[in-house]
């Protein structure tokens, strides 16, 4: 089992967000990482938290939100065998951060 991780903090056009990245040699071990995953944002940080599926992103993925809150927000996907996390200070903005790395994984073979 290889796995590679980045974790940054990106700030374009004034907009901030944490990234992580892992990238795991089987997809069955990506699938096993982001369903623990789930299951530990689900019992501690997001325990009062929605979770909803946001369309198009990846090969499976949750946003978790506070209640009667846009903000930090929290959005995990994976992409074969690509995790990805983004932390940030709104959906909006959370949502561009997730979209635009599936942008760049895509263009990238």
């Amino acid at each position: 089992m290889i796995r590679l991780a980045s974790r940054s903090l990106f700030v374009p056009e004034r907009q901030q967000a944490l990234i992580e990245v892992s990238i795991w040699k089987r997809e069955q071990d990506a699938r096993q990482i982001f369903d623990g995953d789930v299951i530990v944002m689900d019992r501690t940080v997001s325990k009062h938290a929605s979770r909803v599926r946001l369309p198009h992103l990846g090969d499976d993925n949750y946003m978790w939100t506070n209640p009667h809150s846009d903000a930090w927000p929290t959005i995990d996907f994976r992409k074969g065998t690509v995790l990805v996390t983004v932390f940030a200070p709104s959906v909006v903005t959370a949502k561009r951060f997730a979209q635009r790395i599936m942008e760049e994984m895509s263009r990238t073979p």
